[in-house]
């Protein structure tokens, strides 16, 4: 059975910089849920932080020169535009907020968990200098395979709120020190998921995985809801002492769960016995209100696209609704409408005003970016060119 791991962040356990900075002893360095503090500085200076966009060169059209006297020729160039990673949600934006202080040398922790129990993994908690950054959670990760030992045929389930921008770059940052032929499956929690693009609710929510079972992934939030009584009390204590005393309480926290760990699992037996009975009771009422040619069909797609869902995981979105195919000619996108009733000419100018401003703003960007200069009949052209597809509609539509 896979190994199921949850990670997470949390910047309420940052702390205040000491001025001037105190010389103290660290009593157990890497002997806790903390690292060796030398190990993950020596990772994080070599450590590489991927982005998750990539750069499209688009070229742009030629204005024709201006005519008289010191005339100036316009120069043809590619603007560089920058190509949004496969999910955009605002949670980098938020970690980003939440570490602004500069007061703070240490903005947080990250952290990794067994997700199906919550013990936090030693050696897996791990401080926060910046935002959240990828070679942050990166080291985690492989302190983790470090000291479980985890054998490449287990393979690992690893839940993480942003994990359909991390995972993009996952072996070129870190693929050299992973054991050979571990496969490593990832899910987002199911609270988190719905954040999320539709789309990464049917690739990475952890109840369309197979072998996943009935587990949220947010384990990890729970932990901290513990953690964050005492986390701000070491704010402003020595950083040796912060760490011991973060230490402490999780190792605690791991051994309550051990001491009850049996009571736990029998409790948890129980509740999914009973869960089996009312699921299967359930699927067999909606298979019996289905077409059996259409239950064969949807039986092999699952099927296909849980065999092929790590080397593509765009097939799982099989699980969205299908749309039918019309013959009726296609409009312009953005001014196409869901609903069966047109737009008013209010709608429509309020969208028309919108897209030319959308519009000057992604000149305005690539002109910074590719220092060209910004002629005014570039943005002219480009205007009118949108005014003129949206009288058009407008038109059709009266």
């Amino acid at each position: 059975m896979q190994l199921a791991l949850a990670g997470d962040g949390n910047f309420s356990a940052d702390h205040v910089a000491q001025n001037p900075p105190s010389n103290d002893y660290y009593l157990l360095d890497g002997a806790g849920m903390f690292p060796n503090r030398q190990e993950y500085w020596d990772f994080l200076k070599t450590a590489m932080e991927r982005n998750t966009v990539s750069t499209v060169s688009i070229p742009v059209p030629v204005p024709p020169p201006v005519p008289g006297p010191g005339a100036r020729t316009n120069i043809g160039a590619d603007f560089h535009v920058l190509q949004r990673a496969a999910c955009e949600n605002t949670f980098r934006a938020i970690s980003n907020a939440l570490c602004a202080s500069k007061s703070c040398d240490v903005t947080g922790i990250v952290a990794i968990a067994c997700a199906r129990h919550g013990c936090f993994v030693p050696n897996a908690m791990v401080d926060l200098f910046k935002s959240e950054q990828q070679k942050n959670m990166d080291f985690a990760f492989l302190k983790v395979i470090e000291i479980l030992g985890i054998d490449p045929e287990q393979g690992v389930l690893f839940m993480y709120d942003i994990v359909c921008q991390y995972i993009i770059h996952l072996m070129e940052r870190i693929g050299y020190a992973l054991p050979a032929g571990l496969q490593i499956d990832r899910a987002i929690g199911m609270f988190h998921v719905h954040a999320h693009k539709e789309q990464c609710f049917f690739r990475y929510a952890p109840s369309l995985i197979p072998g996943a079972a009935t587990v949220s992934g947010e384990i990890v939030e729970s932990l901290w809801s513990g953690l964050n009584g005492i986390s701000p009390s070491t704010r402003t204590a020595t950083l040796a002492h912060r760490s011991e005393v973060l230490d402490d309480h999780t190792c605690d926290s791991n051994h309550k769960k051990m001491v009850g760990m049996v009571k736990f699992l029998c409790r948890q037996h129980k509740n999914a016995t009973l869960n089996l009975e009312e699921a299967t009771e359930y699927f067999a009422e909606l298979t019996n209100d289905a077409d059996d040619l259409a239950i064969h069909q949807w039986t092999e797609e699952i099927e296909r696209a849980e065999q092929t869902r790590l080397v593509n995981v765009a097939d799982m979105d099989i699980y969205g609704a299908r749309v039918g195919h019309t013959t009726q000619e296609p409009t312009e996108p953005s001014l196409a409408s869901t609903d069966a009733a047109p737009k008013s000419a209010t709608e429509l100018w309020l969208e028309l005003a919108l897209l030319i401003e959308e519009q000057q703003c992604v000149i305005f960007f690539h002109v910074k970016n590719a220092g060209l200069i910004l002629f005014p009949e570039l943005i002219f052209d480009n205007v009118c060119a949108t005014t003129v597809g949206i009288r058009a509609v407008m038109i059709g539509t009266n």
